[in-house]
């Protein structure tokens, strides 16, 4: 008789062989779903720490406000023009009327130019005054804006104040006590035996005060207040005798600023690279030279205009010393009522270029929220050239 030996082992094999035949074939059984970690774990099952996600690289962002200004050139038909080439017009925004007023300023000597009152809606200049209703001659003269009486104002040569109420002048003061001076007419040199006679300064509206302020060609500072001409600081006190500086009101600070000019030195004249600030010191006006530690070159004949938008002052143009590399300054400087930055802003020149000119004029014209620039001129070797042309300064919507 034969025995045989159990294979334990085969036996298990073969019932778990059965059982697995038993199962529906059809229906797969379910898997428990596991929830996975949101940080990595270890080999121990752990969780560890995640390394924090750098920040994307975020542009560097742009240059201040006044970056986003560019220059646009107004379209106007020249046969209808009632401008004509001018340096040194007399320009004020005439905010009661919503309008540029400009008193046409001189042009080369030995051409016949009468002064005429120009107006400008925006789109197009138009004679406001003739002539005979002008009451200025060529030279030297200044206009601003009264705040009291809300009108344009302007000082003739003769020491006259005449006010325009958006359509005629009318005389305010005679003139015969006292008014600032504006009689000397500075010459600036052209090309040649070409030169040029250019006007006053012109005067800034200080809001603080509620008064139009203006230095004259002596140096002295001078008010108006609707009345009568003040003098509030005398020459010696102050940023001292120049012409063709300029000026402007800031309002944040609530302070006007001066910038530049020409001085008549012993031998000759030279310009100005000087800063000035006018504020209220326990109920006295004070001048005081601010410090900066970079500005503008020396210059005269530019214009300093507040624009709103950026809330800086803007210079504009300017004619710097002539040894110069740069006759005619291009760039355009801002002033936050404390320092000084030269923007990428060149101020167009001869022929469409960035060569910058002197002896314009320009205003900021609130109704339009733009700048306005008019006319001045520019020298190169080969020749003297007078613009009239009209400017826009805009700003790039963001």
């Amino acid at each position: 008789m034969k025995t045989y030996r159990t294979n334990w082992l085969t036996v298990l094999i073969a019932l778990s062989l059965a059982v697995g035949c038993a199962s529906s074939p059809d229906r797969e059984a379910p898997q428990e779903q596991r929830e996975l970690p949101q940080q990595p774990v270890d080999y121990r099952g752990a969780q560890m720490d995640q390394p924090e996600a750098e920040d994307p690289e975020e542009p560097e962002p742009e240059d201040e406000s006044w970056m986003g200004l560019r220059w646009e050139k107004l379209a106007t038909d020249d046969e209808d023009s009632a401008v004509h080439p001018m340096q040194a017009p007399a320009m004020v925004y005439d905010a009661a009327n919503e309008q540029v007023v400009m008193v046409a300023g001189g042009v080369l000597q030995g051409s016949s130019s009468d002064p005429q009152t120009l107006v400008f809606d925006g789109s197009t200049w138009s004679v406001g005054a003739d002539a005979d209703d002008t009451p200025v001659e060529a030279g030297a003269r200044t206009i601003g804006v009264d705040p009291g009486l809300d009108r344009v104002v302007m000082l003739n040569r003769e020491g006259q104040t005449w006010g325009w109420d958006g359509d005629q002048w009318e005389k305010l003061d005679d003139g015969e006590e006292s008014s600032p001076s504006f009689e000397s007419v500075p010459t600036v040199e052209g090309v040649g035996d070409e030169a040029l006679s250019v006007s006053g300064t012109v005067p800034v509206v200080d809001e603080a005060g509620e008064r139009l302020v203006v230095v004259d060609d002596d140096g002295a500072s001078w008010a108006f207040d609707g009345e009568r001409w003040d003098k509030i600081i005398d020459a010696d006190d102050g940023p001292g005798a120049r012409v063709g500086h300029a000026m402007a009101y800031h309002p944040e600070h609530q302070r006007v600023v001066l910038y530049g000019g020409i001085r008549q030195g012993d031998d000759d004249a030279h310009r100005l690279s000087d800063t000035w600030l006018l504020e209220e010191d326990d109920g006295d006006d004070r001048w005081t030279k601010l410090v900066v530690d970079d500005g503008p070159p020396p210059l005269a004949g530019h214009t300093l205009v507040y624009d709103p938008r950026v809330e800086h002052s803007l210079l504009i143009g300017g004619n710097a010393e002539s040894e110069s590399d740069e006759p005619h300054a291009p760039a355009v400087w801002a002033f936050d009522g404390e320092q000084w930055t030269e923007t990428d802003l060149a101020t167009p020149g001869v022929d469409g270029t960035d060569g910058g000119r002197t002896w314009h004029g320009a205003v900021f014209d609130e109704a339009r929220d733009q700048l306005v620039l008019f006319g001045g001129m520019a020298a190169d070797d080969r020749r003297l050239t007078l613009f009239w042309d009209t400017l826009l300064v805009e700003q790039r919507a963001e």
